[in-house]
């Protein structure tokens, strides 16, 4: 059964590289892990991050990876992304989307090999490649992309602030950017951003997120508002404005602000009174005084006969 995990990924092509970069929150139920790793490493050259179950994640990847090792032995030559992204497609479909895993795969290489280490005719061709495979098989190309619980939030700035050309450092901040808006409206993400620079070299960077920027408090002088009437009520007190219980043993009424005192008196003593002070609940008889109120009514006497009180009620 497919169930909602909570992730925000982005990649994005910048001028001289690619840069993916996710959230570090893993969710089930009622299990955070706020240390979750994202971001892994397919072979030298392809690197892919990851939404959805963790441990399918994990597997899928470990899968295409020991492919992808096979493939550079037997033929002593690395595969490419292409290839990369075919094995994930293939086996997400052949299991019909059960598979809950999401990747954005990426490829980056220059000088005068592509991405599958072949010879190209440019000896200054630069070559990029972002993919999106999705958990039913489907895989697409773009120029930046996100996926995830929070992906709508950081698509829509990506949308906004991506252009083509982009140097590192406004490529770093715009994702930044992008996952903290992504984690801010999504409760499955948080916990931190790691971002994977891969270009000439690879540099990984990992940015706790910061605590959201306090608004201006509006301050308002106390001369500025007249008060009418002032009145200070505790919580201690309006227990004891609704509830005295008697205590047989000291023959008096006392205010019961706490349960364990509460049972005490009630079923060790049985000489009860709930209500308000002055009548008597078994026959709503009107008490002058507190003493009064604390002397059994008739009700009671078959109740309790530990003790008789002093003067009987009417009615």
């Amino acid at each position: 059964m497919i169930k909602k995990t909570g992730t925000t990924i982005i990649g994005l092509k910048y001028k001289e590289g690619i840069i993916i970069a996710s959230d570090r929150r893993a969710t089930s139920e009622y299990v955070v892990d706020k240390n979750c790793k994202k971001l892994h490493k397919i072979s030298p050259s392809i690197y892919a991050a990851g939404c959805g179950t963790a441990a399918d994640i994990e597997n899928v990847v470990r899968m295409c990876e020991k492919e992808m090792s096979i493939f550079c032995k037997k033929y002593n030559m690395p595969g490419d992304i292409r290839m990369c992204v075919n094995i994930l497609s293939q086996h997400l479909h052949s299991y019909g989307g059960q598979i809950g895993a999401g990747l954005i795969v990426c490829s980056y290489s220059s000088s005068s090999r592509d991405d599958g280490g072949r010879d190209t005719n440019n000896s200054s061709s630069n070559t990029s490649y972002l993919f999106n495979v999705h958990p039913h098989g489907s895989s697409s190309s773009h120029e930046y992309t996100s996926m995830g619980s929070g992906s709508l939030a950081a698509i829509g700035y990506l949308e906004n602030q991506y252009r083509r050309g982009m140097s590192k450092e406004e490529g770093i901040d715009l994702a930044i950017k992008s996952i903290g808006l992504g984690v801010y409206n999504d409760l499955y993400s948080g916990s931190g951003v790691d971002v994977l620079v891969i270009g000439e070299t690879v540099e990984s960077i990992y940015v706790p997120l910061c605590k959201k920027e306090e608004r201006d408090k509006i301050v308002y002088n106390r001369d500025s508002v007249v008060f009418i009437e002032e009145e200070v009520i505790f919580e201690r007190e309006k227990l004891k404005l609704h509830l005295k219980l008697y205590n047989a043993r000291k023959n008096e009424l006392e205010c019961v602000n706490d349960s364990s005192r509460c049972n005490i008196l009630l079923y060790l003593d049985r000489n009860v009174f709930w209500g308000a002070e002055g009548v008597c609940q078994h026959c709503n008889a009107s008490r002058e005084t507190v003493d009064y109120l604390a002397t059994r009514c008739k009700k009671m006497l078959d109740h309790d006969n530990t003790r008789r009180h002093n003067k009987e009620c009417d009615g």
